[in-house]
């Protein structure tokens, strides 16, 4: 009766003081009333609709007021499956409830990592590129490698072809089926792969089927096919690993590959009725691994597992994440998961947070931060510190003032705007530091961290590059802004004073889409940045690059920035004195297949020779004679 009698205490505090505020003008009471609701929840769980109200009450409050827009929580991981089976109903029950709206699940994005090679072959190899990845020493999976020798290609899902390239000396010395044709359905086949020393590891999504008396059903399975390659004219299975869900990314680092597979469980009325249990190694992954966030919007799992490159026919660790992730974020050391919850105005992100090492996964832990986040170049990670831009919609009055209109019935229509906030949470998901309110009525389209600066666009009509001095992590600033005709979508560095900008033109006065822009800026003074160099082209209104940063090429020690667009590849050079076209080159002019929409094509370089390779053809091109085209070979 006592607790009882608090818990209805609580309650009316959180009414009174809500309405304070809302009176007033101040905030002060509004936090109160939210820290005093939040600890008495984190003890009971709701029984009445009552309760609910309260709740929905102090959450609403805790939003709209700035200082206290962080809620933090334990990673919780499941006693038992019957625990896992309830989570799942909760996500399912959620997901038909709400209307649904569109996210990006964008791929995560940029900087270039060194491939794992041995000692042995290090000294020989000349000078080359590599993939590009979201982070720095974090190996990422693709379509078109190589290592300095050989030019390996995914190609169709099913077959890897191995190209000699020894500078305009294109040979395919051998082809390995992965697959055939009649697996490659439903998105199944070979995804992508990795090339590390003498071992390449193709990621192969398929489908498998259980029939009984009674029943009929088909699951996906993700596996990891290992290929001796010492030998590339007589490439050789080595070794293979399974786990349940379709193929969503996949990681290398230190020796251990780290793939993630999404799974959809079937829910039934009953426990007993469901089939939810998942495999990774050949093994049931015990429900002591599988972790429950706090929000879930989706009766989905994501499955990480560690594989050791050098043993790769067994996991050595897997944890199970329900409600899956919209986007997923590789630091050197973390994985951070992120969902929204959109709820009205009142949208929230979880973030939950998993260290790895060594092949060990670990639970950490998650924050709650109101608004949406655009992609995985809105979150990052730097020395234990995260930093995320978000974006979210209403003003503190008008959020108060519609919480009490969804309790009393009465309608209400606020003033409501667009704002973004940059946020920056400690290694144990606290806030220690916040930039509220920036940029009223528009959005965050593109962002790039780099150390202590951090660099964001927004976009309305116009393209506000901002700068954000981030030394002092507890006291984040804006520095510089820059505002220019339409906006970017990707962002990469070039070098220590420049930043390119990938994107689109667009009407100052309407907004509409014109043509591709490639922007260069100059950082050297933060507080200065502005556009040094441009290039339009114009009439094209969609990019579909921008959808999948591994397929822009980017070299800032060479000062080149380059991807495929419209059957043609286009390659840039940039530097002070700005951006300019040094390679336009026609697929057609060589009778050579479309490139359809470029997101299967690659630029790479060995040596002093530039290449561009598909699934059909690689081409090379000399970069001390202008680019000068020596050499194509058509792909058998």
């Amino acid at each position: 009766m006592k607790k009882r009698g608090y818990r209805g205490a609580v309650k009316k505090m959180v009414l009174l003081m809500t309405l304070a505020g809302l009176v007033c003008g101040g905030k002060g009471a509004g936090v109160f009333a939210a820290e005093s609701v939040a600890e008495d929840s984190y003890a009971m769980t709701a029984e009445s609709a009552a309760e609910d109200l309260s709740t929905r009450m102090a959450e609403s409050s805790a939003e709209a007021m700035p200082d206290d827009e962080v809620q933090v929580s334990r990673i919780r991981f499941a006693s038992d499956y019957t625990e896992v089976y309830e989570a799942l109903k909760t996500a399912s029950e959620y997901r038909n409830y709400i209307i649904y709206e569109d996210y990006d699940r964008l791929e995560d994005a940029v900087a270039y990592e060194e491939a794992a090679v041995s000692d042995s072959k290090e000294a020989a190899v000349p000078e080359h590129s590599e993939t590009n990845v979201r982070t720095e020493g974090v190996d990422e999976a693709d379509l078109i490698k190589t290592d300095g020798r050989y030019i390996y290609i995914l190609r169709d899902q099913r077959e890897l072809v191995i190209v000699r390239a020894e500078g305009a000396d294109l040979r395919e010395i051998s082809s390995t089926v992965i697959a055939d044709e009649g697996a490659l359905w439903n998105g199944n086949g070979a995804r992508e792969f990795f090339v590390s020393g003498d071992r390449l590891y193709v990621i192969y999504q398929d489908e498998r089927e259980l029939m009984g008396d009674d029943f009929y059903r088909t699951y996906s399975t993700t596996s990891v096919l290992t290929y001796d390659i010492s030998d590339p004219e007589h490439v050789r299975a080595a070794g293979s690993v399974e786990q349940d869900g379709n193929y969503r990314q996949a990681r290398m680092k230190d020796g251990y590959l780290y793939l993630f597979t999404e799974w959809y469980p079937e829910i039934g009325e009953t426990e007993e009725e469901s089939e939810f249990k998942v495999s990774a190694g050949g093994e049931t992954v015990p429900p002591g691994q599988i972790c429950i966030p706090d929000i879930m919007t989706e009766p989905e799992y994501l499955i990480v597992s560690a594989i050791d490159a050098a043993e790769p026919s067994a996991v050595t660790d897997t944890k199970v994440l329900i409600s899956g992730a919209e986007q997923l974020y590789v630091s050197s050391d973390s994985i951070y998961t992120v969902n929204v919850n959109d709820n009205g105005f009142r949208s929230k992100t979880e973030i939950v947070k998993f260290v790895y090492r060594g092949g060990d996964i670990s639970g950490k832990a998650a924050g709650t931060l109101r608004g949406t986040v655009d992609d995985t170049f809105s979150v990052d990670e730097y020395k234990g510190n995260l930093r995320v831009l978000t974006s979210y919609t209403g003003s503190a009055r008008g959020e108060v003032l519609e919480v009490l209109s969804d309790i009393f019935g009465f309608g209400y229509e606020g003033d409501w705007t667009r704002y973004n906030a940059l946020t920056v949470l400690d290694p144990d998901m606290h806030r220690i530091g916040r930039i509220a309110d920036l940029a009223p009525g528009e959005e965050i389209k593109s962002a790039r961290f780099f150390g202590d600066t951090a660099y964001f666009v927004t976009f309305r009509n116009t393209d506000p590059l901002f700068t954000a001095d981030l030394s002092d992590p507890e006291k984040p600033v804006i520095t510089g802004e820059c505002k220019l005709p339409g906006f970017s979508e990707y962002l990469h560095p070039m070098g220590e004073n420049l930043l390119a900008g990938l994107g689109y033109d667009a009407d100052e006065e309407s907004g509409a889409v014109s043509g591709v822009k490639i922007s260069l800026f100059d950082i050297s003074d933060p507080a200065e940045t502005g556009e040094i160099g441009k290039a339009l082209i114009p009439g094209v209104t969609y990019f579909p690059v921008l959808e999948n940063y591994k397929a822009v090429f980017a070299d800032a020690g060479k000062g080149l920035i380059g991807f495929c667009l419209n059957d043609r590849y286009l390659l840039y050079r940039a530097g002070e004195n700005g951006i300019e076209r040094v390679l336009l080159y026609d697929f057609y002019e060589d009778s050579l297949p479309a490139g359809g929409s470029g997101t299967d094509v690659r630029g790479l370089y060995i040596g002093d020779v530039f290449y561009v390779a598909g699934g059909r053809f690689v081409a090379a091109f000399d970069m001390n004679a202008g680019f000068e085209k020596k050499g194509v070979l058509p792909l058998s």
